[in-house]
């Protein structure tokens, strides 16, 4: 009762939001509150692949390294948060995005696939330095909200978003953890933030990186002892600081 009375709650909220139906869907052995009149919740809806590989071969990492600790930033609608949440010796999730719709979304998504104990999200943009920016973006395609206004094609619509770096908000250490990186085009700073949590834990990272950016990526991360770790599918690049012994070659599968 409860679950049904939270989720009439914020069914209400979002269709205040925006005056779009939301419906939960089935995905993946999952449930989705997914948006009807949104590019990616689209896709979803009518079963397209959306980044199928990429969550096997994450999957496939966590459990082959006993990862424990699970970071999503970029968190879109919350897919990663939830389908890598589900496993079983995930023990913690937590997501990071600044769209306050969502936000929203990621919660309602976390609570009716039964996560809220290993969750918390942070409804904010990550970079090196704390502060407030513009994030741009497309009402119907959230998901490539970028701090850039470039990479989205100059967009008109834009709102204020705090920035914090990832270290202010996670003290893990000594922990195996999986991140996931997706941030239309700040990954740099987003790593320049989270350099005391890269030293002090094992960690595997997924980062959708493309062109000049991809080698700068790299050379970061070499200095911070990580090695890439394979190519996965598309735009994306693992790295890992796992030991010799265990990292290996990831390959998409």
């Amino acid at each position: 009762m409860m679950l049904r009375k939270h989720l009439g709650s914020i069914y209400k909220r979002l269709n205040r939001l925006f005056a779009h139906p939301f419906q939960v869907y089935r995905r993946q052995g999952a449930y989705f509150l997914l948006n009807q009149n949104s590019f990616m919740d689209e896709g979803l809806i009518k079963f397209k692949p959306y980044e199928t590989e990429l969550i096997a071969q994450a999957v496939a990492i966590i459990g082959r390294h006993r990862i424990t600790h699970f970071f999503d930033i970029g968190a879109n609608l919350g897919y990663y948060t939830v389908l890598l949440g589900r496993q079983p010796q995930i023990t913690t999730i937590r997501s990071f995005e600044p769209f306050p719709a969502l936000q929203l979304q990621i919660g309602s998504n976390v609570l009716i696939n039964g996560l809220v104990d290993k969750w918390r999200g942070f409804q904010c943009a990550l970079g090196e330095k704390e502060g407030e920016a513009e994030l741009f973006y497309h009402p119907f395609w959230l998901g490539t909200s970028s701090l850039d206004r470039d990479w989205v094609q100059r967009s008109e619509y834009s709102i204020r978003v705090d920035v914090r770096p990832f270290d202010s908000l996670v003290d893990t250490r000594g922990e195996r953890c999986f991140v996931k990186i997706d941030v239309e085009g700040t990954e740099l700073a987003v790593l320049a933030g989270m350099q005391a949590f890269l030293r002090n834990n094992a960690v595997f990272l997924q980062i959708e990186t493309t062109g000049e950016r991809a080698a700068q990526v790299e050379a970061v991360l070499r200095d911070a002892g990580y090695r890439p770790a394979g190519r996965a599918s598309g735009a994306d690049l693992y790295f890992s600081n796992f030991a010799d012994d265990e990292a290996g070659a990831v390959t998409p599968p």
